[in-house]
C-alpha cells in the first residue's frame, strides 16, 4: 500500500525519459493501517537516491481526505449497525502500470508532515517549512541559513507534545468534560522553552539551535539556544527533564489536530513532552466480530450491499427472474460462482423482508453471546450439491461429549475445531499517552478519524480458521468462589481500582474477573505451545475472549490477512488426543518461570501492574496476537502457588502431577 504525501511535490527521478512525475511515497501493509500506522499515528517515510535517503516524518491523514470512491467496498452487517455507518472500506494497495512501475495516480493513504519542527543536518538551526527551510521536494526541506546554496537538510524533530489530565478533581469540585481522549498532539514550543529561564520569557525574532554541552551525556548535552540580536545565544536551557509529568506545567493544549488540519478550540487539559516515535504517542481503538450465521453466507454478503435492487423486492414490475438479472448486472461475481436465481431471490427477499434486522445484536456483550453461541452449536458443510454452491464463510464442527469423557471432559465443556472464519476489524479512533485497559472498544472515547460526520470507517477482513475451547462451568463456579483464589484476585483487583483511580475512570464500567483471568492466561499459554506444534509463527495466532455468568472460554485463531491462515495445522491440533497433550505441555510449562521465584511472587507487573505472575518469560506474547494489551494475565490461578496449589484451577487433576 503507498502512501501520498499531502505537505509537498515528491518526485520520482527515475522516471522513463528523465521526467520526473509526481507519485506517492513510501509504503506499509494493509492490515498496519487500521493498527500500528493508522490515522492520527507518526509514520517515517523515506526516499532514497544515488544510494542516499531522506527521512520524511508524517501523519496519517483523516477520512476527509481519503479518495473513498475508489476503495474496495466490505459488508459486516453486525458491525454496520453498532457502529452507525453503511459500509466498510479498505485501505487501498499500490497499483501498478503495465511495464511493472508504481501507478502515480493510483489511490494512496494521505498524510501530512508532522512534526513540523526540523533541525538542519548541518548547522542544528530549528526552524519550520516556509520560514528558516525550503520544501526541496523529493530530497526533502532545506536549510536557508546558507542563502541560495543552502546548508543542511532538515531533519525532523524527536520531540512533539500531547495532552493529558493527570489532576483529580479536588472534593466538591466538578470535573470539565473535556472527552477522555481527545487526541490533540502539536509541536514542542522549542521557542518558550529556551526562554523559559529569561527575565521576561520573550523574544520577538527567535532564531533557536539545538546544540550539544561538552561533558555532558543523554538529554543534558542538548541545549536550546537562541542567537537572535536580542538574546545573542546567551539565552537557552537544557532538556534534561522534559519527559517529567510536569515539565510543561505552565503550558496548556491548543487542541491542534493535524490529521485533521484543525484545531478544536477549549481544551482545559495540560500537555507533556513525547517521542514522536514512543509507543505511547498512539493507542488504535478497534473493534472486530466474526462473520456467522446468516451473515456468514457469501451471496449475503453480496446482496447486502446493493441496497437500491433490494428497494424492487415485491414491486410488481420486477419479476424474480428480472431481480436476479439485476443483482448480476451489479455484480460479476455472482455469475463468476454460479449462483442460481432461486438462491439470489431468496436472499434478496430474506434482507427486504427485515428478517435479518431482527438477528443484529444491540451492543458487544450481545455480539460476543451470539458468537459463541455459533460457536457451540456449529456449521458443517451442506450434502446438498445445489446448497452447496452457496459459500460460507464460517464452518465450525463441534466435538461430542463422547470424545470428551477422558481427561478433557474434566476441565472442559466444550472443544469446537473451526474450518473456516471470517473476522472484520475496524478502526474507529484513537487515544494517546494514557489509554483506557479492559474497556468497551465500541463506547469508550476516543479520538475521531474525520472533521464531518462519515458513513464509512476503514476496516480490513481476514480469513482463516481456529479453535474454540470453553472451561467446564460445573468445576469454574467451584474454583472461582474458593477462599484462595478470592485472596489472590484481591491483589489484581486492588491494583485495578487503583489504576482507575490515577486515570479518573470508572472502577465498575468493565472490572475483570477471576474467570476472565484465568481463560486469558489459558489462552496464552495454548498460544504459545501451538506455536510449536502447528507451525504457525506466535505473532500468527490470536485470541478471542468469550466471557459469561454461564461460560468461559476463549477462540485461537490465525490472524494474518495471508494464505497462511488456511493452510489446516491449526484445526488439525483440535483432535481430542492431540489437544490433550497441548494442553498437558501449557499447563507443565506453566509451572516454571526463568524469572521465578520474582514471577510467581510478584504483587503486580506490566502496565499499571495489571499482571500478576506473568512476564516475557512466561505468559505474554505478540501485542497484537492479544485481546487485552497483555493485561489482566496470572499464571498462579493456572497452576497455583508453592503454598497454595488448591489456587491453580487444575489442582486436583492429572493435569498436574
Amino acid at each position: 500500500m503507498a502512501i501520498k504525501s499531502l505537505f509537498g511535490k515528491i518526485k520520482n527521478p527515475a522516471s522513463s525519459g528523465g521526467q520526473r512525475q509526481q507519485y506517492p511515497v513510501g509504503r506499509m501493509g494493509r492490515s498496519q493501517a487500521i493498527t500500528t500506522f493508522g490515522i492520527g499515528s507518526i509514520y517515517e517515510l523515506r526516499t532514497f537516491r544515488d544510494g542516499r535517503s531522506t527521512l520524511h516524518s508524517v501523519m496519517i491523514a483523516g477520512l476527509d481526505t481519503w479518495d473513498a470512491d475508489r476503495l474496495p467496498v466490505i459488508h459486516e452487517p453486525v458491525l454496520q449497525h453498532l457502529l452507525k455507518v453503511r459500509k466498510f472500506r479498505l485501505p487501498p494497495v499500490e497499483q501498478r502500470t503495465l511495464t511493472g512501475g508504481v501507478n502515480p495516480d493510483g489511490p494512496a493513504v494521505p498524510a501530512v508532515r508532522f512534526p513540523r519542527w526540523l533541525v538542519c543536518s548541518k548547522c542544528n538551526r530549528l526552524g519550520v517549512v516556509g520560514r528558516e527551510f525550503d520544501d526541496a521536494g523529493f530530497w526533502g526541506p532545506r536549510c536557508k541559513a546558507n542563502g541560495a546554496r543552502g546548508c543542511g537538510h532538515g531533519v525532523p524533530v524527536r520531540l512533539v507534545v500531547a495532552c493529558f489530565d493527570p489532576h483529580a478533581p479536588d472534593e466538591g469540585e466538578e470535573r470539565p468534560d473535556t472527552g477522555q481522549h481527545p487526541g490533540h498532539i502539536d509541536d514542542f514550543p522549542w521557542a518558550w522553552w529556551a526562554h523559559f529561564e529569561s527575565r521576561d520569557g520573550t523574544c520577538e525574532n527567535p532564531q533557536l539551535k539545538l546544540e550539544t554541552q561538552a561533558g555532558s551525556t543523554g538529554l543534558a548535552g542538548l541545549r536550546v539556544v537562541c542567537h537572535s540580536s536580542q538574546c545573542g545565544g546567551r539565552v537557552g536551557r537544557s532538556l534534561e527533564g522534559v519527559f517529567g509529568a510536569y515539565a510543561l506545567e505552565r503550558r496548556f493544549c491548543t487542541g491542534s489536530r493535524p490529521w485533521l488540519g484543525d484545531h478544536h478550540d477549549g481544551c482545559p487539559r495540560r500537555i507533556r513532552a513525547l517521542l514522536r516515535g514512543a509507543s505511547n504517542v498512539y493507542f488504535p481503538v478497534l473493534v472486530s466480530a466474526l462473520s456467522i450465521p446468516p451473515f456468514s453466507n457469501r451471496l449475503f454478503q453480496l446482496l447486502s450491499g446493493c441496497p437500491d435492487i433490494v428497494a424492487n423486492v415485491g414491486d410488481p414490475n420486477f419479476s424474480d427472474a428480472q431481480l436476479a438479472i439485476l443483482a448480476r448486472n451489479a455484480l460479476s461475481s455472482l455469475r463468476r460462482e454460479g449462483y442460481s436465481d432461486e438462491q439470489i431471490v431468496a436472499v434478496l427477499q430474506a434482507l427486504a423482508s427485515g428478517q435479518t434486522q431482527d438477528s443484529l445484536p444491540d451492543n458487544s456483550e450481545e455480539m460476543r453471546a451470539r458468537e459463541r453461541t455459533a460457536l457451540i452449536q456449529g456449521q458443517l458443510p451442506s450434502d446438498d450439491p445445489e446448497a452447496s454452491k452457496v459459500q460460507d464463510e464460517f464452518i465450525a464442527e463441534p466435538l461430542g461429549s463422547e470424545l470428551l469423557d477422558t481427561c478433557l471432559g474434566l476441565v472442559l465443556d466444550a472443544l469446537v475445531r473451526v474450518h473456516r472464519l471470517r473476522e472484520v476489524r475496524v478502526l474507529r479512533g484513537f487515544q494517546r499517552v494514557d489509554p483506557i485497559y479492559g474497556g468497551d472498544p465500541f463506547t469508550m472515547e476516543c479520538a475521531p478519524l474525520s472533521r464531518t460526520p462519515q458513513n464509512w470507517l476503514p476496516a480490513i477482513e481476514v480469513r482463516g480458521e481456529g479453535l474454540y475451547f470453553e472451561l467446564s462451568h460445573e468445576r469454574l463456579q467451584n474454583w472461582e468462589m474458593s477462599d484462595p483464589v478470592q485472596q489472590r484476585f484481591q491483589r489484581l483487583l486492588a491494583n485495578y481500582h487503583q489504576m482507575c483511580a490515577n486515570r479518573h475512570i470508572d472502577p465498575e464500567a468493565s472490572p475483570p474477573s477471576a474467570r476472565t483471568v484465568l481463560a486469558h492466561t489459558l489462552s496464552h499459554l495454548l498460544m504459545k505451545q501451538l506455536s510449536l506444534e502447528c507451525g504457525y509463527s506466535s505473532a500468527s495466532l490470536r485470541e478471542r475472549l468469550y466471557i459469561g455468568d454461564e461460560w468461559a472460554g476463549a477462540l485461537i485463531y490465525t490472524a494474518t490477512p495471508g494464505a497462511d491462515g488456511t493452510l489446516g495445522g491449526l484445526v488439525s491440533q483440535g483432535d481430542p488426543e492431540r489437544f490433550l497433550g497441548i494442553l498437558r505441555a501449557a499447563v507443565e510449562n506453566a509451572r516454571w518461570c526463568s524469572s521465578d521465584p520474582l514471577c510467581i511472587e510478584s504483587e503486580g507487573q506490566g502496565a499499571d501492574a495489571l499482571n500478576l505472575a506473568a512476564c516475557h518469560a512466561c505468559a505474554l506474547v505478540s501485542e497484537t496476537s492479544c485481546e487485552q494489551r497483555n493485561l489482566y494475565l496470572d499464571r498462579a490461578l493456572i497452576v497455583g502457588l508453592p503454598g497454595s496449589p488448591e489456587t491453580g484451577f487444575f489442582h486436583g487433576t492429572d493435569f498436574l502431577a
